[in-house]
């Protein structure tokens, strides 16, 4: 076990490391000059010279990488160019809000992918399954930004039930009933896609196990039809969603990006926006090597509950 930690950690930091290069040289390649796109065009030639000196993006880019790697692992990332605060203050200003977002959206998957996926294996080539597997397609194929506009359209313009933006209402007291509201249609959004991988994954899953002899046994024997799929059934077919789950945690974080930028949601996904439009590479770069540890961390859990669901795998990658 610690062996395969230590492993699995040593290999998080290479990627980190060939993550933040790959962003680091991307980001300086792009087109735009932070100096000219926050101070304008009227700055003079010396000016703009003495900007970017006190960046230092006049520095070759293996000069501006060392130097900001070595910041980094001081835990600076740097100040945006924006305002010259701390990105690292920038960045855990929005973090919440993400957290906030990305969680609820991880729970609706949750509960109504594997819902439906269950129900769905239960009646195989019913009217029901196939109408779960033909929503679960439908949603999976359609954009986010689309779904999103239709669901604004529907339950904030025409019936007025929802807000349509932002995380709490501008005018008058915030309560928890007034946050819940707005955080209902960014959450259910960002969640369809991966409810629709998720019922999907379940169905496929237990429609392979509940057709296996030990099922057949554990009926036979006479224990409660919901112990049967629940103990004996959906423990033998987890293991797929478990590996699909630790793969939505970044997926979430990167539909943040449009989800948060569509309801003007005050999350990292939004900031991503801003910063990139501002050539804000402090701030980016601290965004993406976190996303990255967030990917790694994610995948990490994923291995790990392997075991508590299945106690036959070792983290040697076999079985005992």
């Amino acid at each position: 076990m610690t062996t395969y930690l230590i492993g699995r950690l040593g290999q998080g930091i290479f990627v980190l490391l060939v993550v933040s290069i790959l962003a680091f040289v991307l980001l300086h390649l792009a087109p735009g000059d932070p100096a000219a796109l926050l101070y304008g065009p009227d700055l003079s030639a010396e000016e703009l010279r003495a900007v970017r000196t006190a960046w230092g993006l006049d520095d070759p880019l293996p000069v501006q990488y060392v130097r900001w790697l070595s910041r980094f692992l001081q835990l600076d990332f740097g100040r945006s160019f924006a305002d010259g605060r701390p990105a690292r203050d920038v960045i855990l200003e929005r973090l919440p809000a993400t957290l906030y977002l990305t969680l609820s959206a991880l729970g609706l998957a949750l509960v109504f992918g594997v819902t439906a996926g269950i129900v769905s294996a239960l009646r195989p080539l019913s009217w029901l399954d196939y109408t779960i597997t033909t929503v679960s397609t439908v949603l999976y194929s359609a954009p986010n930004f689309w779904l999103g506009l239709l669901l604004v359209l529907v339950f904030s313009v025409w019936l007025g039930w929802l807000p349509s933006a932002g995380m709490q209402s501008v005018r008058g007291p915030t309560s928890p009933g007034d946050r819940f509201a707005h955080l209902i249609l960014p959450a259910f959004v960002l969640s369809l896609r991966e409810v629709a991988s998720l019922t999907r994954y379940t169905r496929a899953g237990m429609v392979e196990v509940l057709s296996q002899d030990y099922i057949r046994l554990a009926r036979a024997k006479g224990l409660p039809e919901y112990r049967v799929i629940v103990d004996h059934a959906f423990r033998n077919a987890a293991l797929p969603v478990i590996t699909l789950v630790g793969l939505f945690i970044p997926r979430l974080v990167g539909g943040s990006v449009v989800v948060e930028t569509l309801f003007s949601w005050p999350g990292m996904g939004r900031l991503v926006v801003e910063a990139a439009f501002a050539r804000n590479y402090p701030v980016l770069m601290g965004e993406v090597v976190l996303v990255g540890a967030v990917v790694i961390l994610g995948s990490l859990l994923a291995d790990l509950a392997y075991g508590l669901a299945d106690p036959r795998i070792r983290y040697d990658g076999r079985r005992r």
